[in-house]
């Protein structure tokens, strides 16, 4: 959301550094990850055995390891609680959807599966799924905080839209209707 623009900034441009790195410099996330964990390794390394041989060297007493036994990184189960409750509801919410578009339920949300089906398999041709997940990292770093500043504008023309996108797929639905025969062979198709 950018509400503290340091953080967000890095962020922004550790997210872009990666993606420029897989998408540019054929490294992979798994080669990146495993560079990135040795780079950590080696400046705790040097923070560690710097700390000792400063105060064996330098200071003339031995000096701890400033890192055993202090650091603990876990997460709390909340966390994991909430993250899973969450991708149940995204699920849940996904297969609605699909069900909907799948059983017919409702014309538009069919038609508009089909469409985004349709589109994805030809955008799928055209472009890398790392070049997807880039463009998603992108509109999470970006549609969060202009939706926060222009909601009422975006909903406004979003329901516009909608609504247009739907009077269309009902008039075309009615034009398919009436064109076609009342009955074809033990299935009736509308009402004679």
């Amino acid at each position: 959301m950018w509400r503290n623009l340091v953080k967000s900034a890095i962020a922004f441009v550790v997210v872009n550094t990666i993606f420029l790195l897989v998408l540019k410099g054929g490294y992979s996330f798994l080669t990146l990850t495993c560079y990135a964990l040795l780079v950590v390794e080696t400046a705790c390394f040097a923070y560690a055995y710097g700390t000792i041989a400063y105060g064996k060297f330098v200071l003339k007493k031995d000096l701890e390891n400033p890192l055993a036994g202090k650091v603990v990184i876990t997460l709390p189960r909340e966390s994991f609680t909430n993250a899973a409750a969450m991708l149940a509801d995204f699920t849940n919410a996904a297969m609605t959807v699909m069900a909907n578009a799948f059983c017919f339920k409702n014309i538009g949300v069919s038609v508009g599966c089909a469409f985004g089906l349709l589109f994805c398999s030809w955008l799928g041709k055209k472009v890398r799924l790392t070049t997807l997940v880039y463009a998603a990292a992108l509109v999470l770093f970006v549609w969060p905080r202009l939706y926060h500043e222009q909601h009422a504008l975006i909903d406004k023309y979003v329901g516009m839209a909608h609504q247009a996108v739907i009077v269309q797929v009902q008039r075309l639905w009615n034009m398919i209707k009436e064109k076609l025969p009342a009955k074809v062979g033990p299935f009736k198709l509308k009402d004679a």
